[in-house]
């Protein structure tokens, strides 16, 4: 079983006439929203972010490295880049039910009651 993953990047320092190719390159190593890419290249960063399952690589690091790879050789020069990835499957979560809501009631009589 794949672990899902939630990557947002941002790439600053490109050529803006190889924004068509780090597109296509990046989208070849992970699922990124379509609506995030810039539509002209004429910024000097972007941030795209999308959803998906490790496709090729063994670990998350990997992934993040060869996505890195290949949006530099797609730029043809080194440019920055920065991912942030958030394993989907070990999200924190919480459920609070009528027990935590009278125990909290409890708690703050008390406290005001001090």
């Amino acid at each position: 079983m794949s672990t899902a993953y939630e990557l947002r990047m941002t790439v600053s320092g490109y050529d803006p006439n190889k924004l068509d190719a780090i597109h296509e390159a990046a989208d070849e190593v992970w699922d990124f929203e379509p609506n995030d890419w810039p539509d002209d290249g004429k910024g000097q960063e972007f941030t795209v972010k999308g959803t998906s399952n490790i496709r090729t690589a063994a670990s998350i690091d990997d992934a993040v490295e060869e996505l890195t790879h290949a949006i530099w050789e797609a730029n043809g020069a080194f440019c920055a880049v920065h991912v942030e990835s958030l394993n989907l499957d070990a999200v924190p979560w919480f459920d609070h039910d009528e027990l935590d809501f009278e125990a909290y009631k409890d708690w703050k009589e008390e406290d005001d009651a001090d």
